[in-house]
């Protein structure tokens, strides 16, 4: 092996490929809806490169931790910092409080290198809710940033200490342990698959192995194509056949990392010069890093401030910002910090105070605009009573949806084997009423408790568990309800099932709507079930439509432009499709919005939605006493 590594320039061209890949899926051209991929792409890259770089440098005495990390925060903190600031800055004059709230925690995170946890916590990578993050990109370079501080001491320890052949083996060890845990929790915990390091390391193990594999490339040069061929066949097929849908990353992520692997082993045959050592890829795959960095916020603010369109035309003029934008980071910020002159040159230790320094200075109004609610006197006078409360809304909502208001059930009534799942509360006395299905539905409980306290009113509900499309936890909590009723015939006396409609992020399919009718009928026969249909939803979301108004009236007059027309033929759609079925079908659009104009306001004038359609409690409490005048006697 080389004393130096070698600079390969077909490898700045698999990096555009990668993030050409990831900008074209978040711009939303429909041919890349598995785009996603890239990153899994740069994480093999990185694995590779950081791999043999420590290996050289290990093997020839050179290594030093402090000499690894200066050239790492030269490489990674510059850009990143303009990011983080120059998002802020324009975030300022443009985000909701609720938003620029979650902007500073973000931030904050994304300075600790740990944001991929901050996102985690959160709902998933492709929830409609991601398009109001503009940091949330950062996750992947958090996970990177881990992986930089554990590998250069595993590294060390194991080639200074072992015998040559343990490294690989530990390395492919780790590789493979990482890659079972990612495939067993995928479906249980897919967002905790998707974001956190361990459930990655595959990715980077696979890179790092090529530097043992490399000495053992073919011989025969048609050979060396083929694999080529392969490997990027690979990594497109990845690209333009995955979407959302795909179970990701688990087994599914060997497509295009193996892929990107085999592009890597040989990347130096001539098929691999001509597609990505050209010019115009190695161009791109320089500015690859500033390039990732700037696309996301970018269309995040570009969408906000357009209130959710994105037509082609603004398709591409949000990817010819991006690239002139990230050459003009790379010119004048990457390459003066990685390559300074001689004479401006900072030593490692002062490179790094001046980062933690700087570090320090922007988590400061981050934090600041993150603990006080979004720096609110943003907002004019009148309206900042309505965005306080609404922030508070969407605080105690959240809260009730993961801890709900009541008591769970003492050990026996089997509860507590579910309970990390999904929301299951009060015990199953006579005349119960069961309230089933996703936050929706637990809107729904909380404002029927409020208002018929006598009753006694079972919450059975999990985020996003729409009855028919289930897995996981969903599976679980449906098999449970199923049972629950079957063991209380006489007890259980209805069900009350609710869900959301997302026909904001994709028209939604006669056969999830099939299977969701099939499931509730089958529930049907073993009590009279109440099927109440979608409600109103808003693009953006209500805090955003606040926050661009001037007064309560214009508020309402942009709110009720922003309403989701296609709910009301999509309600029509079910209530003839369930007209003949066991399932008492009732519209909440026909009650809440009369003649098609939403109600917005309860009688004390105070907005209803802290999101984008969820209620809020005394929200929840005035249109459920407007749907649900009367609780209906069991088989009426």
């Amino acid at each position: 092996m080389d004393k130096q590594p070698l600079y390969r320039p077909d490898i700045d061209g698999l990096r555009a490929l990668a993030v050409l890949s990831v900008i074209l899926f978040h711009f939303e051209f429909p041919a890349f809806s598995g785009g996603f991929v890239g990153v899994d792409v740069f994480f093999v890259i990185s694995g590779f490169l950081i791999t043999r770089l420590l290996v050289v440098n290990i093997g020839s005495g050179e290594f030093s931790f402090a000499r690894f990390y200066s050239r790492r925060a030269r490489r990674l903190f510059p850009a990143l910092f303009f990011t983080l600031l120059a998002t802020f800055v324009v975030a300022f004059f443009l985000l909701s409080p609720q938003h620029f709230a979650r902007l500073g925690g973000s931030t904050l995170h994304a300075l600790l290198a740990v944001s991929n946890y901050f996102f985690w916590s959160e709902t998933g990578y492709f929830d409609i809710q991601s398009v109001y993050k503009p940091l949330l990109h950062t996750w992947s370079l958090a996970v990177e940033e881990q992986f930089y501080l554990v590998w250069p001491l595993l590294l060390f320890l194991l080639l200074s200490r072992c015998k040559h052949y343990v490294t690989p083996l530990v390395i492919a060890t780790i590789g493979v342990i990482s890659l079972l845990l990612s495939q067993h929790y995928l479906e249980s915990k897919p967002d905790s698959t998707f974001y956190l390091a361990p459930f990655r390391a595959f990715e980077f193990a696979i890179g790092a192995m090529l530097v043992w594999l490399l000495p053992f490339q073919p011989r025969v040069a048609w050979v060396s194509e083929l694999l080529f061929l392969l490997g990027l066949t690979a990594i497109l097929y990845a690209v333009f056949a995955f979407d959302a849908e795909t179970a990701f990353p688990g087994f599914n992520a060997l497509v295009p990392t193996l892929g990107a692997a085999l592009c890597i082993y040989t990347g130096t045959s001539r098929l691999g010069g001509c597609v990505l050592s050209n010019p115009i890829a190695v161009g791109i795959g320089l500015i690859s890093y500033s390039l990732y960095l700037v696309h996301w916020p970018l269309y995040v603010l570009y969408k906000y401030y357009l209130l959710g369109e994105l037509t082609g035309q603004g398709q591409v003029i949000l990817v010819l910002a991006s690239i002139v934008i990230a050459f003009l980071m790379y010119r004048f910020i990457e390459t003066p910090f990685r390559q300074p002159s001689q004479d401006k040159a900072l030593s490692p230790p002062a490179f790094g105070l001046a980062c933690a320094l700087c570090a320090l200075v922007a988590s400061l109004p981050a934090a600041h605009s993150w603990a006080t609610q979004g720096w609110q006197w943003r907002v004019p006078d009148q309206l900042r009573a309505q965005v306080s409360v609404l922030h508070l809304a969407k605080t105690i909502r959240r809260e009730h949806v993961r801890n709900p208001l009541c008591h769970m059930a003492k050990k026996g009534q089997g509860w507590e084997e579910f309970s990390p799942n999904f929301h299951g509360c009060n015990r199953i006395t006579d005349n119960t009423t069961l309230v089933l299905g996703d936050s929706h539905a637990a809107d729904m409980w909380a404002a029927l408790h409020g208002n018929f306290p006598e009753n006694n009113i079972v919450q059975l509900t999990g985020a996003g568990c729409v009855a028919g499309i289930v897995k996981g936890r969903c599976k679980s909590m449906y098999n449970f309800a199923e049972q629950l009723v079957r063991d209380n015939p006489e007890k259980i006396t209805r069900i009350i099932y609710t869900q959301r409609t997302k026909l904001q992020i994709g028209e939604v399919s006669t056969d999830r709507v099939e299977a969701t009718r099939r499931a509730l009928e089958s529930l049907a026969t073993l009590a009279p079930l109440y099927w109440y249909g979608p409600q109103m939803e808003f693009q953006p979301d209500i805090p955003d439509l606040l926050a661009r108004s001037f007064s309560l009236e214009d508020f309402e007059t942009l709110a009720l432009s922003r309403q989701q027309a296609a709910l009301f033929e999509f309600d029509q759609m079910l209530a003839q499709k369930m007209a003949d079925s066991p399932v008492q079908y009732i519209s909440k659009l026909e009650v809440l919005c009369p003649d098609r104009v939403c109600l917005l306001t309860d009688d004390t004038g105070q907005i209803l939605y802290p999101d984008y359609g969820h209620w809020t409690k005394p929200g929840g409490m005035f249109l459920a006493r407007i749907l649900v005048p009367e609780l209906p006697q069991a088989g009426q």
